[in-house]
């Protein structure tokens, strides 16, 4: 950006043809250029911080995603029909988009914890 662009050529009656500024408008012309600066600054500072903060959020899911397959080995999980509700608040240990609470899950199967499952029929006895 020129200073011409801040202000006009000098006037007419000069006999000179180069552009005099106030020391006033000299200040201007610094504090605007300074405050595009900062605005510039600013602007690539949040980029970098965005993809910073992107990157950091894939890398954590990576990590979390390989805890959890690390945690529940296939053995240790069971599909289990849900057929009566006793505590319909309480929260399903592996939830989907549909089934976050034991009420959302009856009449339906969800993978349960075996730890966590209490045998009711003698005759699933036999498969486990």
């Amino acid at each position: 950006m020129t200073i011409s662009q801040y202000y006009d050529k000098a006037s007419r009656g000069s006999s000179s043809s180069s552009t005099s500024i106030t020391q006033q408008q000299l200040a201007d012309i610094i504090g605007n250029l300074k405050e595009e600066w900062r605005n510039e600054i600013n602007r690539n500072l949040k980029e970098e911080v965005r993809n910073e903060i992107e990157e950091e959020n894939k890398r954590s899911l990576e990590k979390l995603k390989q805890k959890l397959k690390d945690a529940i080995k296939i053995d240790d999980v069971v599909r289990v029909s849900v057929e009566k509700v006793l505590y319909g608040d309480a929260q399903v240990p592996f939830s989907t988009s549909k089934i976050q609470h034991v009420r959302h899950a009856l009449q339906t199967f969800i993978a349960w914890p075996t730890n966590l499952v209490k045998i009711v029929s003698h005759e699933v006895n036999s498969i486990l």
